[in-house]
């Protein structure tokens, strides 16, 4: 059999890594491509750029396997088709989630498009994730499934995928990786929006967004609080409020109304939801949607049993932290079908 080429998106962690190990040892010619996208956030103690840490590692990693590794700088389509959209939807009072159309709009595309032109059969990443004749499946680790982050994909992006890393869990990876005396073997999982680096979310987003100041209300409409801008604040996060007297219970984000947030007590009626408004419903294969599915409304969330009919998904259990800008994702058992944006 002819030898298969493969382009491997290399990010300096330790599952892209493993991820070329395992393709080296099934056979195939493997190239290795970086993406820079982001250069914007700086290192607090050296003041480099925070990418370069991981270019560095990546270079690291391929030069370990004997690999070619291209680095190709999409920034700026990266800030006009994920970063704008990001800002204006925080600006609005909803609460994005990059990850989905990072992946759909700039890693797929880009990579399929480089695999091309290096004359390679296959794409190939770190997720975990299994792909078979178009269709995304849920890897072995149910711990670390990536299906969520892929659900915005097409059929046309995984026909020619593949996932190395879907028959191992996180445990095994990174025993693997330290037997092979990579030099990223112990390196932390990427936790929160990657390309900030160690800045925290809200400080980050707080300087790219300018909120206005606005009042915080019980669900009465008496004003318990003020806050500095709706951007920093989510359907379902904790806040701090002028709590009745006696009271213990924590106070959670329950509805955004132009600046002003309602908050209510752990527990109470306003918190939960049970009907869905959704847009942008997304399948992955031509095949329609069924009416009866298991969805996730959050990476980490357990599935739940729901059903969709139209633009409306019901969940058989009320939920907390439904918040509009956020993906749900379809499942039927281990097949990731779709997903749509929350309304």
């Amino acid at each position: 059999m002819k030898q298969k080429t493969v382009l491997l998106a290399l990010s300096g962690g330790v599952d892209s890594a493993i991820a070329g190990y395992l393709l080296k040892q099934q056979g195939y010619t493997v190239k290795t491509v970086f993406f820079k996208l982001y250069s914007d956030t700086k290192d607090p103690l050296t003041g480099n750029c925070s990418y370069l840490k991981d270019l560095t590692m990546a270079r690291k990693i391929a030069a370990h396997y004997h690999l070619p590794l291209t680095v190709i700088d999409e920034e700026t389509t990266y800030k006009q088709k994920v970063l704008k959209p990001m800002y204006r939807a925080f600006q609005k009072g909803t609460t994005p989630n990059p990850d989905l159309p990072c992946n759909a709009l700039i890693k797929f595309p880009l990579l399929r498009a480089e695999a091309h032109k290096q004359h390679c059969q296959y794409i190939a990443t770190g997720h975990y994730a299994h792909t078979k004749k178009g269709k995304l499946y849920k890897p072995k680790d149910n711990k670390k499934d990536q299906t969520y982050f892929l659900a915005q994909l097409t059929e046309q992006d995984l026909k020619n995928t593949l996932f190395p890393l879907h028959t191992l869990t996180k445990e095994q990876v990174r025993k693997k990786a330290n037997l092979l005396n990579l030099p990223n073997w112990n390196k932390p999982s990427t936790a929160g929006i990657c390309f900030i680096g160690g800045m925290p979310f809200q400080q980050f987003i707080t300087q790219k967004v300018k909120g206005k100041q606005g009042k915080i209300v019980n669900p009465e409409g008496k004003q318990i609080g003020t806050h500095q801008g709706i951007q920093q604040f989510t359907i379902g996060q904790h806040i701090n409020v002028q709590k009745p007297k006696g009271m213990q219970k924590k106070w959670f984000v329950a509805q955004k109304q132009g600046t002003t947030l309602i908050a209510a007590p752990e527990g109470h009626p306003s918190l939960y939801t049970k009907k869905i408004k959704l847009k942008n419903i997304h399948a992955i294969t031509s095949t329609k949607l069924p009416k009866d599915l298991e969805v996730k409304i959050r990476y980490r969330s357990p599935p739940l049993q729901a059903t969709l009919q139209g633009t409306t998904l019901t969940l058989a259990r009320p939920q907390t932290g439904i918040a509009p800008g956020q993906y749900v994702a379809f499942y039927k058992k281990k097949e990731c079908l779709g997903c749509a944006e929350i309304a």
